[in-house]
C-alpha cells in the first residue's frame, strides 16, 4: 500500500472518529443547561406538557390542569409520569393526606393501564367523594394520552375493597 492510500486511510479515520465522538456529544447533551447567578451549571431535562385532572376546590367536579413532565421514550413511562404527577399534585393540594404514596409499577394488557401503588394508597379505598375524585383524577388523566381507555388500580399488587375493586372507565362530567 502507497504511502498516499495509508495517510488518506488514516484521516478518514480521523474525521470518523471526531465526527462519532460529535454526534455522541450532542444525542447525550439533549437537557437544557443553565448557569446560575452563583456560575453553577445546572442541567434540566427536556419537558413536555400534559393535561391532568384534579378535584376542583368545591369537590363539585373535575378541573383540567397543564402540568409539565420530562419527555419520555415508551408509553410506558410517559403513563407513570403522568400518574407521579398527578399523584404530587393530589398530594401537593391537600386532597391526598398520605406523602409517601409511590408507583411500584404501571403495566398495560390491551387498552387497559394497571396501576399499582405502594400500600399507603389504600386511603383511596373507600367510598368518599373525595377519594373517587382523586380516582377519577388518576384515571382522566391516563385516559387523555389517548392510548388507555379502562384502568384498575391496584395496592400493593391486590385489588382493593371499595373504590379500587373495579375497573374504571374515563368520566369528565363526574
Amino acid at each position: 500500500m502507497s504511502k498516499k492510500w495509508l495517510g488518506a486511510l488514516i484521516g478518514i479515520w480521523i474525521v470518523a472518529v471526531v465526527c462519532g465522538i460529535t454526534y455522541f456529544n450532542i444525542v447525550k447533551d439533549k437537557g437544557i443547561k443553565t448557569v446560575d447567578a452563583d456560575g453553577v451549571n445546572r442541567e434540566e431535562k427536556a419537558k413536555e406538557k400534559v393535561i391532568i385532572y384534579i378535584p376542583g376546590t368545591d369537590n363539585g367536579g373535575l378541573v383540567k390542569k397543564d402540568e409539565n413532565i420530562e419527555e419520555s421514550q415508551s408509553k410506558r413511562d410517559k403513563s407513570a409520569k403522568v400518574v407521579a404527577k398527578v399523584i404530587e399534585v393530589l398530594q401537593n393540594e391537600g386532597f391526598l393526606e398520605n406523602k409517601d404514596i409511590t408507583i411500584l409499577n404501571l403495566y398495560f394488557s390491551g387498552d387497559t393501564a394497571y396501576v399499582d401503588l405502594s400500600p399507603q394508597g389504600k386511603e383511596m379505598d373507600d367510598n368518599s367523594r373525595k377519594n373517587l375524585l382523586n380516582i377519577y383524577s388518576i384515571v382522566n388523566s391516563l385516559t387523555e394520552l389517548g392510548n388507555v381507555s379502562k384502568v384498575k388500580i391496584l395496592i400493593n399488587g391486590k385489588d382493593g375493597s371499595k373504590n379500587l375493586s373495579k375497573f374504571y372507565n374515563r368520566n369528565i362530567s363526574i
